[in-house]
């Protein structure tokens, strides 16, 4: 499943020596993307092409502006701009 492989190759980049090592079921994961496709902030590949793909598969679409996504990263610490890409 390539949700499973994009959680577990990020958290193994910003993980430290202190983080959990905690291996999330394929339902948890998805019941975090259920989350975050209701409160609107990512959108889900939808049609009949989509409706056969597993629900890892599907193309996910971020609904925020880089903008916020950088300030929200800044907040949280600069690991995450680094491995994610983002500069500010």
């Amino acid at each position: 499943m390539k949700l499973v492989d994009r959680h577990l190759g990020l958290i193994h980049q910003i993980a430290d020596d202190d983080s959990p090592r905690h291996k999330p079921k394929d339902q948890e994961l998805l019941d975090v993307l259920d989350s975050l496709v209701s409160s609107s902030l990512l959108s889900v590949e939808s049609g009949a092409l989509a409706a056969r793909k597993a629900a890892g598969d599907r193309k996910v679409v971020l609904q925020v502006e880089k903008d916020e996504v950088r300030r929200v990263l800044a907040d949280v610490g600069p690991r995450w701009n680094a491995v994610l890409g983002v500069q500010g």
